[in-house]
């Protein structure tokens, strides 16, 4: 197994409490399909999977404080 150590982009909104972990670029309009995650084995989250045609572009997390880590949601800049 190889191991790899990429950079990913996340936003966070804490009014809404949504973050969203960006796979690849995403321009406007390119998703085509969202796709809810229902079979969760902890329901604090809602968890939406992004694609445009073939290709996985991200993740949205609604409730995401309840289960990411908090040092994913702060800003380290």
């Amino acid at each position: 197994m190889k191991k790899f150590q990429k950079t990913i982009t996340i936003t966070y909104d804490e009014i809404e409490d949504i973050a969203y972990i960006y796979l690849a670029s995403i321009k406007a309009g390119e998703i085509t399909d969202t796709i809810p995650v229902d079979d969760l084995p902890n329901q604090d989250a809602d968890v939406v999977l992004d694609f445009a045609k073939e290709t996985f572009k991200g993740i949205e997390l609604i409730g995401a404080s309840r289960v990411l880590p908090q040092r994913l949601l702060q800003d380290d800049s």
